[in-house]
């Protein structure tokens, strides 16, 4: 199944760049894979280029794209499309692909630049990969995590089997989702009643899971930047920052312990 992703980055003091100085975007991984965008200055041309940070002496991988490269404005937009093999292969390694001119320097900073930044904006569509499966550092979409849970979190169809109580107890977000949202949907009443109400539903919630499994539905979750997220979750490292920027912003949206 094709994986599509965007990275987006706003290049700041573009004008103070020197003659063949880059810019890189933070990197983010997608697909398995770290990315970064640099843009730099090439003579009279501006060159964009997207990069593919894995090790050229990693284990031999190739990564089939089509991509998308646009730099805009809020009255201009230029868009060049291409199809690239990631690879490391020896006999036609390709970590990086783009433009060395992909528009001239006057029209950059003619059409482009607003107050010395330049937005620049790749979509990605990963068709197809070899050799960067990720191996899973901990197990939670087996039938056999089933018997040692009470809530299954489905991300795009996979399963994952989970501890409502920890998820609760690690991160404000599934606390609010799995243990408080009837509670808060409740009509205003007395303080007194509300809190009872609130003590009569967790009751109700501790004993769900001993008559019942609860399935929620996760939307605009990639599974797997969610394995690593539970990963991490659950004490296991994030190898070689796989976490990534992506990670980054489901960690920040599922706000563990509250931070």
């Amino acid at each position: 199944m094709p994986q599509n992703f965007v990275l987006k980055h706003r290049f700041k003091n573009v004008l103070d760049m020197k003659e063949n100085e880059k810019q890189y975007s933070e990197e983010e991984v997608h697909g398995n894979v770290p990315w970064t965008l640099n843009i730099s200055k090439v003579k009279d041309g501006l060159s964009l280029y997207l990069n593919c940070n894995k090790s050229p002496k990693s284990d031999l991988f190739t990564v089939q794209t089509d991509v998308e490269y646009k730099i805009f404005s809020k009255t201009q937009r230029k868009t060049i499309d291409c199809k690239v093999t990631f690879t490391n292969k020896p006999e036609h390694q390709i970590l990086g692909w783009g433009y060395a001119k992909f528009m001239s320097w006057d029209r950059m900073k003619r059409e482009f630049l607003e107050n010395g930044c330049l937005d620049v904006e790749v979509r990605v569509e990963i068709s197809k990969t070899g050799g960067v499966e990720r191996v899973p550092l901990r197990s939670f979409d087996k039938v056999a995590n089933k018997e040692y849970s009470d809530t299954t979190l489905v991300v795009k169809g996979r399963k994952f089997y989970v501890s409502k109580l920890f998820l609760a107890s690690q991160s404000t977000y599934f606390k609010h989702l799995l243990m408080e949202a009837e509670s808060e949907n409740l009509p205003p009443r007395s303080l007194t009643q509300r809190l009872f109400n609130k003590t009569l539903h967790a009751k109700s919630q501790f004993m769900d899971q001993f008559k019942g499994r609860h399935e929620v539905t996760l939307e605009d979750v990639d599974p797997n930047d969610f394995q690593v997220f539970l990963e991490v979750l659950y004490g296991e490292p994030a190898i070689n920052g796989e976490l990534g920027n992506a990670g980054k912003k489901k960690k920040k949206r599922f706000d563990p312990n509250g931070g």
